[in-house]
């Protein structure tokens, strides 16, 4: 207990020491044995431009997943800290729940006269988004039913691959033979791995924790989203836009840059460490 009392002690004066804006992600999940917990956890920008990350608590949660309840968990724990003043960005996934929690957060920090403006604040899991549509691709595919006549290239090639065996088993069995993949199907089975690969690599990007992802955020959305909203049945895409986001990263360390030039520009330097501290992911 001690220690834990000198680490909280630390973690406080660390936190509230610094000059920057501290950012949130906030997830929420009841474990097999229905026990719900609250995990939070705490991302901001050095004096030194060095960009930090840190669990500041894992708190069992009273009742269900509610707002409510998410929220007097959560602003009780910037409270322990005596940090509620510094908050800026909270990241979360796409639960309703959650707009309901920032918006009681709002609530109760304007009562201290701490401003936050939820609406503004609120930082939607580009990961998230990007498994929802990753896993609506999958459940497509799985959703063709044996019996289906409509689209029936379609079908016929998902049918297939629910019971594809081995070359090595279709040549020895004839029977196998109706099975196996053609070449024009393999060219479908391969623009479906290069439309799911753009979900992955995007996800890798989005999730690193030795760079600011904030800014990678409108990007990647315009890269996996807007060409499928004219591409309708055809997953052909721009080859280039899987490398979009190497390139990005090669143009600047935006940390590095700003280091350089925060006497250049103090004032946006100072808004700068805030803002690249909130999570994309």
């Amino acid at each position: 207990m001690t220690f834990y009392k000198d680490s909280h002690k630390k973690i406080a004066l660390i936190l509230q020491n610094t000059s920057s804006k501290i950012s949130y992600i906030i997830d929420a999940w009841t474990s097999s044995n229905n026990y719900s917990f609250l995990g939070i956890t705490a991302h901001w920008v050095t004096e030194s431009w060095e960009l930090k990350s840190i669990l500041l608590d894992f708190i069992k949660l009273e009742g269900p997943h509610s707002g409510a309840n998410i929220k007097k968990a959560f602003l009780k724990s910037l409270k322990n800290f005596e940090i509620e003043s510094k908050i800026l960005g909270v990241t979360t996934d796409n639960a309703s729940n959650n707009v309901t929690f920032l918006k009681a957060v709002e609530d109760d920090l304007s009562q201290k006269y701490i401003y936050f403006n939820s609406d503004d604040k609120h930082v939607r899991c580009l990961t998230h988004v990007i498994n929802l549509a990753a896993q609506q691709v999958l459940t497509t595919l799985k959703a063709v039913k044996n019996d289906e006549t409509s689209d029936e290239e379609v079908g016929s090639l998902i049918r297939k691959l629910r019971t594809l065996p081995l070359n090595t088993l279709s040549n020895s069995d004839p029977t196998l033979r109706p099975f196996t993949i053609n070449e024009e199907e393999w060219v479908h089975l391969l623009e479906i791995e290069e439309l799911l690969k753009c979900f992955a690599k995007a996800t890798k990007q989005i999730c690193g924790e030795t760079y600011p992802t904030i800014s990678y955020v409108f990007e990647l959305y315009k890269t996996l989203y807007a060409p499928q909203e004219t591409q309708n049945t055809n997953i052909e895409y721009n080859s280039s836009d899987e490398n979009l986001a190497d390139r990005a990263q090669a143009l600047c360390d935006i940390l590095n840059w700003w280091k350089r030039h925060e006497e250049e520009y103090p004032n946006l330097s100072n808004m700068a460490r805030d803002y690249l501290g909130i999570p994309g992911y």
